[in-house]
């Protein structure tokens, strides 16, 4: 099971919400003995799974919309990836020497990076088409979380082709696990 995350998950997803203009709702929704692991955390630290869970359910409580929440992992991803990846991606690009399977074969190194235990794999079940499985995942049953990795996932894909579609593979979800199918072009 996933022990700890980078606390870059929160602190960037915070930077979201503010954007957004629910911050203040969610210190309200946040239980108060949490308030300085979470509100003060800082970027590049661990912080334990329960905190990030509790994060997470937060987020869930906000009733922002599936499009909204997709659009914060999007551009989370953007964000932390934009100055390293974008820069691979546009000359990759115009080479063709760079396809989506270049991130996707990577996201266990990426994944061991900002968490701690559990796992990701990626499978190629068609040329332009990937099976993206998570597993020991303790926060599949965050709504939030799944939109949003939606969203990681299409940006990260994005880099990399003209245009991506992620859904997540409901019927394969288990308490902490979750399938998504990526297709790009």
């Amino acid at each position: 099971m996933v022990t700890r995350f980078k606390s870059t998950w929160v602190t960037s997803s915070q930077l979201a919400l503010r954007e957004r203009g629910v911050f203040d709702r969610y210190k309200e929704l946040l239980p108060v003995e949490l308030h300085t692991a979470l509100v003060f955390a800082v970027a590049g630290e661990w912080l334990p799974t329960p905190l990030v869970v509790s994060h997470y359910e937060c987020c869930d409580q906000l009733g922002l919309s599936d499009a909204e929440v997709f659009t914060v992992g999007a551009a989370v991803t953007r964000r932390v990836h934009d100055s390293a990846l974008r820069w691979v991606a546009g000359l990759a690009t115009a080479t063709g020497a760079v396809t989506p399977w270049t991130i996707l074969s990577r996201l266990d190194r990426l994944w061991d990076r900002v968490i701690e235990n559990g796992g990701i794999a990626v499978f190629q079940v068609g040329p332009q088409d990937a099976r993206i499985e998570l597993a020991a995942f303790p926060l599949a049953h965050v709504m939030y979380i799944r939109l949003a990795l939606r969203g990681v996932l299409t940006a990260l894909t994005e880099l990399f082709c003209k245009r991506a579609t992620v859904r997540e593979v409901r019927e394969l979800r288990r308490p902490h696990q979750l399938t998504f199918l990526a297709s790009w072009v």
